[in-house]
């Protein structure tokens, strides 16, 4: 059976754990977060590998990788969207 699926959304998609809980170098790069809060999250990462090597793909080391990004990110009392670094939420 053929399956037209040119156009599809797939939405919060999630597709590779192992590369998409580290987001410290990208959030480094746009300024999001300092040097040294970077270190911190690629400590953080070893220990989120480590989780996704048991097959455990819900540890507070993983998701603490995106969440400390987003909280370190205030300004002006808005953090930055998950989703979209151009924009801010409350």
């Amino acid at each position: 059976a053929f399956i037209n699926v040119k156009g599809a959304a797939i939405g919060n998609g999630w597709t590779g754990p192992r590369y998409q809980y580290d987001v410290s170098e990208y959030a480094f790069g746009h300024g999001l977060i300092s040097e040294g809060q970077m270190r911190y999250l690629k400590k953080l990462n070893e220990k989120c590998l480590q989780k996704l090597d048991e097959k455990n793909y819900s540890s507070e080391a993983c998701f603490r990788l995106l969440d400390d990004v987003v909280n370190n990110s205030w300004s002006k009392s808005k953090s930055v969207c998950m989703y979209d670094i151009r924009l801010y939420g409350n």
